[in-house]
């Protein structure tokens, strides 16, 4: 079986569009990890410092280069059966170093992480791995394998990064994903960016949010959330999602906190969560 097999992603990497653009790629971001997986993680943006010379390679592989990557992958190395094959780590400059099916093998990426335990990667390790052993960098129960991440704002920030989806500057994310049938293509999608986060999704319960989510993530939705508490936090609070089931209730659109460790997380929580789409995939 080749690398990339979906045939939504092979038709977004085909597409006249994306292959016409010569500058300012970043805008169109699509993600890493498996592209051919039934889950989609949705972050508010990359937590990495432009200013910062530790994050320089990794935002211009992960940001720039990310469409160069999967173009390269489709066009010269999609006759591979293994995602981890060392041919994909030796292409040649400016992709050189890095394999865009799983981040973790580019060695400053794997040492930022590593030096934090509360890191998103570690989050989405506990749930999707349900706390199997994963040292992201070999094949097996490597949580890669099993979802593929993107973000609602392409444009990295380490912390509060100013993103609104009403500036007209910002809205061109939204329609790039509105508009491209593999965002709509997973059973999946959990949306990361704070149960309350009005400014990447809008106001929590309203209209507005159900439309967005709606129509970058599945145009089958059709009821207003169910929320459930999946712990409580040492701060005594509770942590919520909110579940967007399609008609059917084959498909799952899951809002949720950041997976950070300042969000308050606990692997009790992530377990739930977890157990709230096992008998979809």
């Amino acid at each position: 079986m080749t690398l990339i097999t979906k045939p939504e992603f092979i038709s977004l990497l085909r597409s006249t569009f994306l292959r016409s653009i010569n500058e300012n790629k970043e805008q169109y971001y699509i993600g890493m990890g498996n592209p051919n997986s039934d889950i989609l993680i949705v972050g508010k943006e990359k937590a990495l410092n432009s200013d910062d010379e530790n994050y320089t390679q990794i935002i211009q592989h992960e940001s720039n280069l990310n469409i160069d990557h999967w173009m390269s992958v489709l066009d010269s190395y999609n006759h591979l059966t293994n995602i981890f094959d060392s041919i994909l780590m030796n292409r040649t400059f400016p992709l050189e170093g890095f394999n865009p099916f799983c981040p973790m093998l580019f060695s400053q990426t794997a040492k930022i992480v590593q030096s934090k335990p509360g890191h998103t990667y570690w989050k989405i390790q506990m749930l999707i791995n349900s706390g199997r052993i994963d040292d992201f960098s070999s094949p097996k129960n490597n949580v890669f394998n099993f979802c593929f991440l993107t973000e609602i704002n392409h444009m990295p920030a380490l912390r509060n990064s100013g993103f609104n989806r009403v500036n007209n500057s910002h809205r061109n994310r939204e329609l790039f994903i509105s508009n491209n049938p593999f965002f709509h293509s997973f059973k999946v999608v959990i949306v990361h960016v704070g149960v309350n986060s009005k400014k990447y999704i809008g106001a929590r319960y309203s209209e507005t949010r159900f439309l967005s989510l709606q129509k970058m993530f599945n145009s089958e939705l059709v009821n207003n959330p169910q929320t459930i508490q999946l712990d409580v936090n040492q701060a005594g609070r509770a942590i919520e999602a909110d579940l967007y089931f399609n008609n059917k209730k084959t498909k799952l659109v899951i809002v949720c906190n950041q997976l950070s460790g300042s969000a308050g997380w606990t692997n009790n929580a992530l377990l739930n969560l977890t157990s709230q789409w096992q008998n979809l995939i």
